[in-house]
């Protein structure tokens, strides 16, 4: 969300984050206000650096009218992933969520929320019940960009905060 780090259209005094990290329903609300996102082929890519940026002449696509906020239990979450595709999750991110290379992340003290990323899946490994996510930082963390969350305990409060957008 490079063009809305500093834009919160229901709250001037809070800020989406930029590079900070940031919350996932004021993008949701610039995402809704520019009616659309450019595509990664006319904007660039993500470059990890706050500041200005320009839509102008851009052609913007996923415009929203809305978005809904999931229930927080898992039965709700499969049910939105299923029927909405993949989900924005909120979660918290402790010191070795940045050293992921495999397996499926847990901690017992992540912290606070901080970080927003993809909801694309959910299975078992070795009987460890996960949620797979698509993070922002790349292929080079993580499984090429993946990563598997423990579904126990509401791990990293991923359930907390998940969105899907209504498209217009």
């Amino acid at each position: 969300m490079d063009c809305c780090w500093k834009l919160n259209f229901e709250d001037q005094n809070q800020t989406v984050g930029g590079c900070q990290g940031g919350f996932t329903e004021p993008a949701m609300d610039c995402i809704k206000h520019y009616r659309g996102v450019p595509m990664t082929v006319d904007y660039g890519n993500y470059k990890e650096i706050n500041g200005r940026c320009s839509m102008s002449g851009m052609k913007l696509v996923a415009p929203i009218k809305s978005f809904v906020h999931v229930a927080q239990n898992k039965d709700a979450v499969k049910v939105a992933l299923y029927h909405h595709g993949p989900l924005a999750v909120s979660i918290a991110t402790p010191w070795q969520f940045e050293y992921y290379v495999n397996g499926v992340i847990s901690a017992d003290n992540p912290g606070p929320i901080d970080h927003t990323v993809l909801l694309v899946g959910y299975g078992t490994l070795d009987g460890v019940d996960y949620w797979t996510i698509k993070n922002s930082w790349g292929e080079g963390w993580g499984l090429r960009g993946f990563g598997l969350i423990s579904a126990a305990n509401d791990n990293l409060s991923l359930l907390e905060e998940v969105y899907y957008p209504v498209l217009e």
